[in-house]
């Protein structure tokens, strides 16, 4: 009898905590539930697309990452001002098959805060993490501390004592201007649209050129691309296909998968263009396997060629041949630089975000994606004037080659 009623207990909160949401979202004053969608004949039918989607991203970017965020959380815990934590440089670095980002940060300490103190806080930091240590070394006017996760080099610190004037912050490395003085370009593309309208609307009232990347076959797909091109912002299809960890890791309807033929796959190529109006353009959701079968990638491109599309290239692996593709064929394309939300942390958004400035001013542009999570909707708010102070934000199409 007890077992019963606590089988019969949980079954009612799993019903609450699955659909209760769902529920009270088309419930508010003056909203009605949205009409199913009829698919077309032969059409996948709509289901939900999963959320993973940093399936691709190994343990090992996931704890740089994590590390990272903790060394800023030091640095602020010792007072030490945001300005004054300086991501000088972000570059790509790899190692046999292996690839990762390595990141120089310039540090000026407040006036009363040792180099020292703050070296050993950060070694201590860093050293709660499993496989990671840091070096730490004097250099004329403070430490150097170089962070190793797996006994790789992911980030060096320069830490400068007794730089705070008391009026401002003395940047030991300030942002260098492009050549010609142009300033850095920084493109915004969100993904995953098409599942939620509410995901959306933040987004949508954001004053930013941003790229609106929406998953087919979605209950919401074409709201929100009519929603956008009203906006005026660009429309991209966010074309599903196989992740290295399929089938347990599920891309959603439509996806592209390996053991398909060539028929099929540019007959599903077809049908995702054509679910989605006003695109421009073509990025895909995960896809870690299938772009690293360069002869299925081709096939993909040429249908996308045919329909006058660009391609993004969402690198999510370092093995994808998508780029590389795409320039065979001629098409207008690009390749992501940084994800901006695997973390979904304001503080890790927002490195994320001087990172991605940090590559543009070093290459001239950069693409930062993100997704449609509130937090990072509200980073974006929040860091708008900071962005437009330093780089010049501007659509996807202005970086294609």
């Amino acid at each position: 009898m007890g077992l019963s009623i606590g089988l019969l207990l949980g079954s009612i909160g799993a019903v609450v905590i699955l659909y209760l949401p769902r529920a009270i979202e088309y419930r508010q004053p003056g909203r009605t539930r949205p009409p199913a969608r009829t698919a077309r004949p032969g059409a996948p039918s709509p289901k939900p697309a999963s959320n993973l989607a940093y399936e691709e991203n190994h343990l090992h970017e996931r704890r740089i990452k994590q590390i990272e965020q903790e060394i800023y959380r030091v640095l602020r815990g010792l007072q030490v001002r945001e300005e004054s934590i300086q991501f000088a440089q972000v570059a790509r670095r790899t190692r046999a098959d292996r690839e990762w980002e390595h990141t120089r940060v310039d540090v000026s300490l407040p006036a009363g805060l040792s180099a020292e103190k703050a070296a050993r806080d950060i070694e201590k930091a860093v050293s709660a993490f499993s496989m990671s240590r840091a070096d730490l070394a004097p250099e004329p006017g403070g430490r150097r501390i170089q962070v190793f996760v797996d006994d790789l080099p992911t980030h060096v610190l320069h830490l400068r004592e007794d730089v705070d004037t008391g009026a401002q912050t003395v940047q030991t490395s300030p942002p260098q201007p492009q050549a010609g003085g142009t300033r850095p370009k920084v493109v915004l593309v969100i993904d995953d649209f098409g599942m939620s309208m509410a995901q959306a609307r933040c987004f949508l009232d954001l004053d930013l050129p941003l790229a609106y990347s929406i998953l087919p076959f979605q209950a919401h797909s074409r709201d929100v691309a009519r929603l956008a091109n009203d906006k005026g912002r660009l429309v991209m299809l966010h074309l599903p296909m196989q992740p290295a960890g399929f089938p347990e890791v599920d891309p959603g309807p439509g996806a592209l998968l390996v053991s398909m033929d060539r028929s099929t796959i540019e007959q599903r190529v077809r049908e995702a263009v054509n679910e989605v109006p006003f695109i421009r353009g073509v990025n895909n959701h995960m896809g870690s396997r299938f772009t690293e079968d360069r002869e299925r990638m081709g096939w993909v491109l040429e249908v996308i060629k045919a329909y006058q599309l660009f391609y993004l290239d969402s690198w999510t692996s370092s093995r994808s041949k998508a780029l590389s593709e795409a320039r065979r064929l001629g098409l207008p394309s690009a390749k992501r630089t940084t994800f901006l939300d695997n973390i979904q942390e304001p503080d890790a958004v927002r490195i994320q975000l001087r990172k991605l400035v940090a590559r543009a001013r070093r290459h001239g542009w950069a693409i930062g994606i993100g997704h449609p999570y509130p937090v990072t909707c509200q980073v974006l708010k929040t860091e708008y004037n900071e962005l437009n102070t330093k780089t010049d934000l501007v659509p996807l199409t202005d970086v294609l080659r």
